[in-house]
């Protein structure tokens, strides 16, 4: 007699995005920053994920919600095709921290050790709050984080500032996913596409980027870094098209 084949068991996916909407910002020292971060179970089963930060000696640093206050949370449930979890980095910087570079390191991790996830963000101290490198260009994401579908198109916006002294042509430049396309635009003129612009000293330009996906891409979370360049100085933004698209 003929017999069967024994079923083939698949394992299910298993997956978490975490990720934090600004990964370097400037603070005066004994400032506050507060960060938004997000975890996403991208997997098929559900996920209990530990969280730890380490931060520099003598700061203040842990991660938040909103429904809990000023508790810390050190561990998230994560079910599969749920909403994000929206958690809240809060930083404070001694007063004596002197000028300079510094780092934070915020680890995510399933339970049994099998996924990890870490996220480096930096903060430069100096006395006025801006980044401590020289240079007077100021890049920051209006919305870092969209949803969409597979072939649509979602719009970013951020502003650009030049604080140096001088007129200055800025280039701007992205790194995306095989598959994907963009444009960049000013928001005076959503006509134009283009690459570059000249932004007069102290001036600040709002501008906006086209984002497409192809219409086969598969679901998921697809994360998009770019790059403001002006003469040796760039910035650097990550913006997020996250699932379903």
């Amino acid at each position: 007699p003929l017999l069967a084949a024994p079923p083939v068991m698949v394992a299910a996916e298993r997956g978490f995005s975490f990720y934090a909407d600004y990964d370097h910002v400037g603070v005066s020292a004994g400032g506050d920053v507060e960060i938004a971060v997000t975890l996403e179970n991208t997997g098929e089963v559900p996920e209990d994920v530990s969280l730890s930060v380490a931060a520099p000696e003598g700061w203040e640093a842990r991660l938040t919600a909103w429904a809990t206050k000023e508790a810390r949370i050190r561990g998230v449930h994560l079910e599969p095709e749920a909403e994000p979890k929206k958690l809240t980095l809060k930083v404070s910087v001694p007063e004596d921290a002197a000028e300079g570079q510094y780092r934070i390191d915020l680890s995510a991790a399933s339970r049994d050790g099998a996924l990890e996830r870490q996220i480096e963000i930096l903060v430069d101290v100096s006395a006025e709050g801006a980044p401590a490198e020289e240079g007077g260009l100021e890049l920051e994401v209006t919305y870092p984080s969209l949803k969409g579908e597979p072939g649509d198109t979602v719009e970013f916006r951020f502003e650009v500032a030049n604080k140096s002294d001088e007129a200055q042509l800025v280039e701007f430049s992205a790194e995306v996913p095989a598959h994907f396309l963009y444009d960049f635009f000013p928001l005076s003129d959503r006509s134009k596409k283009i690459s570059a612009l000249r932004i007069e000293a102290g001036d600040t330009e709002r501008m906006g980027m086209k984002v497409t996906a192809a219409q086969d891409v598969e679901p998921g979370t697809y994360p998009i870094t770019v790059t403001a360049t002006m003469g040796d100085i760039s910035r650097l933004a990550l913006m997020i098209p996250r699932a379903p698209l």
